[in-house]
């Protein structure tokens, strides 16, 4: 048996700890997924592998990249589409969550959400934008045809960009017939002008409940978030947001429910509103002035409330 010397052993143990850790480091360095400069299919799925741990394995997610192709791609993880649009096209009930690596996505027409209940829109890694076009009316439209049950839509981690002109996102229960959900996880939306609105609930259907559960990191709504309650079960929950561009709600005489938690408002940015609707509010502030509580009634509001609910 050869034997060596402790120096030696010390000098040998020393070069492979050297060895494991020049092949482990790339796991700590801050990897670019936006699909830039990727030397080959092996390292594009090894740099998402870093953030998805194997998801590239799993046919139940639908991918959309800035290096994929409409054209030819087939929505996986190495041949992922170019655009939302094209994801959407691929959504089924059992299929039903896209996933959206770094980039900026400007779509060719407004994106209108799939039919199928439970639809979700992942930004992976951060630095996701769905930008709109101009001259179209929202970038992104949910106002679903299905009627058998509960439709639910979620969008997270991602900013939508609104042109001139343009609203953030229309949700409508038009022709839904049934109770719907929008869920809005880590989102913020820029308009270019504070008429534009950031979110525009307008409620056609006033026999079903629409809801909006909201929540961030201190995200901004850069437009008018303009919400219709016209349901007694509406709810409209907001935690954690910013609200630049204030918020308007519709006068109907209904006992709605609104709550907006932690939340930065815009002075004077409250406006319509009914005595019956609820309103409540729990550590909101001022957008100039972080001593100054943005107050709201615990019970009703009137219509011209604006200085009750953000002072």
């Amino acid at each position: 048996m050869i034997k060596f010397s402790k120096k030696f052993s010390v000098i040998i143990f020393s070069l492979l700890l050297l060895l494991v850790f020049s092949l482990t480091s790339f796991a700590f360095e801050k990897v670019d997924v936006t699909g830039a400069g990727f030397a080959s299919e092996a390292v594009y799925a090894a740099k998402v592998r870093l953030f998805m741990g194997h998801a590239e394995d799993d046919p139940d997610y639908i991918w959309v990249s800035t290096e994929g192709s409409d054209a030819l791609g087939d929505g996986s993880i190495m041949n992922p589409y170019a655009s939302i649009t094209k994801a959407f096209t691929d959504v089924t009930a059992a299929i039903n969550t896209v996933l959206v690596l770094p980039g900026e996505y400007i779509e060719a027409a407004s994106l209108t959400w799939p039919e199928f209940t439970g639809t979700s829109v992942v930004g992976v890694a951060g630095g996701v934008t769905i930008t709109g076009l101009s001259g179209e009316t929202e970038v992104i439209l949910i106002d679903p045809t299905i009627k058998t049950a509960t439709f639910e839509a979620t969008l997270r981690d991602l900013e939508i960009s609104c042109p001139d002109g343009v609203n953030g996102i229309t949700f409508d229960n038009a022709t839904v017939n049934r109770k719907i959900n929008l869920y809005l996880e880590n989102v913020g939306i820029n308009c270019d002008t504070e008429t534009d609105k950031a979110i525009n609930a307008t409620h056609t259907i006033a026999g079903e409940a629409m809801r909006i559960y909201a929540s961030g990191h201190r995200n901004i709504f850069e437009g008018l978030v303009y919400i219709a309650p016209k349901n007694v079960d509406d709810r409209f929950f907001f935690d954690n947001l910013q609200f630049d561009g204030g918020i308007e709600f519709g006068t109907a005489t209904i006992a709605s429910s609104s709550m907006f938690k932690d939340c930065i408002m815009k002075d004077g940015g409250g406006d319509g509103g009914q005595d019956t609707q609820i309103l409540s509010s729990l550590a909101c502030y001022s957008l100039t002035s972080e001593t100054t509580y943005a107050i709201a009634a615990l019970g009703d509001y009137a219509a011209n409330a604006a200085e009750v609910i953000l002072p």
